[in-house]
């Protein structure tokens, strides 16, 4: 019985063509990170503003059917935590959860956006806000060791985050019904302050050199969150930069869902996939 061995020929490609793919794949994947801000720029200066869309019942189902996917990329997130121990995935799953704790309220209060639009509307930047600011804060504990088993099955500590996000809750409540609810610098804090954030987790991952295939989808994922920021800050309720804005955000949460699901399946980090 004989046996056949096949050699791979030596890799004599150029180094020129090896720099030139490099450059062209890293150019292909800014572009398709950046595919919302074409859709922005489109509806910016082609749209007219004015238009609306007002749909309470389907802007209701749009927000309870985000706080049910959210709910269940939480959890799953927090299995992935609770099995790698991986502090990212801690901070993803608190991430995930606020998202979740402070969001549905502006589903809740969609039948006062007219006698009471602020109450409805800060709920929106208020959640995408305080998501952010905790994603950013997994990723500068990417490749950290993991945490005890002791610490990932601690009641004490995820009560407490409970907690806070209910106590955001009640300040964003406080805050819709105070004389400055509608004043810009309140929407920017909240929106543009999300922006930013979501955008220093892009420079983080490109400054640490990150390269990752799920990592790579996390930063796919909260550059679409910070151009839905943007989108709405150039929205008004109801018209359709602002249901844009929705879509944006939306389609960020899905990748960024699915890199979650692809680590359960794999090995439940987001380090070692």
């Amino acid at each position: 019985m004989s046996t056949t061995t096949t050699t791979t020929p030596p890799d004599d490609t150029p180094q020129s063509v090896r720099r030139i793919t490099g450059w062209y794949a890293n150019l292909l994947l800014a572009a398709f990170a950046l595919l919302p801000a074409y859709l922005i720029a489109y509806l910016y200066y082609f749209q007219d503003p004015h238009l609306l869309f007002e749909s309470h019942s389907f802007h209701e189902f749009a927000i309870a059917a985000a706080t049910l996917e959210g709910a269940f990329v939480s959890y799953v997130a927090w299995r992935c935590y609770c099995l790698s121990g991986e502090p990212i995935l801690r901070w993803m799953t608190l991430g995930f959860t606020g998202f979740v704790l402070i969001y549905a309220l502006h589903g809740a209060f969609t039948p006062l956006a007219h006698q009471h639009m602020w109450l409805f509307l800060l709920y929106g930047p208020a959640s995408r806000f305080v998501m952010s600011v905790l994603l950013f804060i997994g990723l500068l504990s990417y490749e950290a060791s993991a945490d005890s088993v002791e610490r990932r099955a601690d009641r004490w500590l995820w009560g407490m985050w409970f907690v806070a996000f209910i106590v955001i809750d009640l300040l964003v409540a406080v805050l819709a019904s105070s004389s400055i609810a509608g004043s810009l610098g309140v929407r920017l804090s909240l929106e543009g302050g999300a922006m930013v954030i979501s955008l220093l987790n892009v420079v983080c991952l490109i400054a640490r050199r990150i390269r990752s295939p799920l990592m790579q989808i996390f930063g796919i994922s909260v550059m679409a969150f910070a151009l839905s920021s943007l989108a709405f800050i150039l929205g008004k309720p109801w018209n359709h930069m602002w249901w844009l804005a929705h879509a944006i955000f939306a389609g960020g949460f899905f990748l960024l869902s699915y890199g979650i699901v692809q680590a359960f399946h794999t090995t439940r980090s987001f380090s070692t996939i």
